[in-house]
């Protein structure tokens, strides 16, 4: 993914805000490869982010092309942690990692939900 003029910040690198928006794109393409059309739609519940972290370990700035690398971690009835590691793809530089931990949310009943088997499935559960 190219780092965007929107994603530099006042100190004129990446900023957090945008780190976190790359981590939700990574992890919708990942949803997209397993076959659900959107975070919303996963056998009838959607996500919900209940926390994320960001470790920084190096600057990135406008024009870098970085590749993230997603894994999952935690995994439990109801959710489960996304693991990511940003790197700079030109010169293979780690950028930084995240994570986010999610919850299954059947968003009409307003209410956590159990993580579906077909997903629980894609993650070899």
């Amino acid at each position: 993914m190219d780092v965007r003029i929107g994603d530099i910040n006042y100190a004129n690198h990446l900023g957090n805000d945008a780190l976190l928006r790359i981590a939700q794109e990574a992890r919708l393409r990942l949803f997209r490869d397993w076959g659900y059309v959107d975070e919303l739609h996963i056998d009838g519940v959607g996500i919900v982010v209940a926390d994320a972290a960001i470790c920084y370990l190096s600057e990135a700035f406008l024009g870098d092309v970085l590749r993230i690398l997603v894994g999952t971690a935690d995994i439990h009835r109801k959710g489960l942690d996304f693991i990511y590691q940003v790197i700079d793809d030109n010169s293979g530089r780690e950028v930084a990692r995240l994570k986010t931990g999610i919850v299954f949310f059947d968003y009409p009943a307003r209410q956590v939900a159990l993580m579906p088997e077909s997903f629980s499935a894609k993650l070899g559960q």
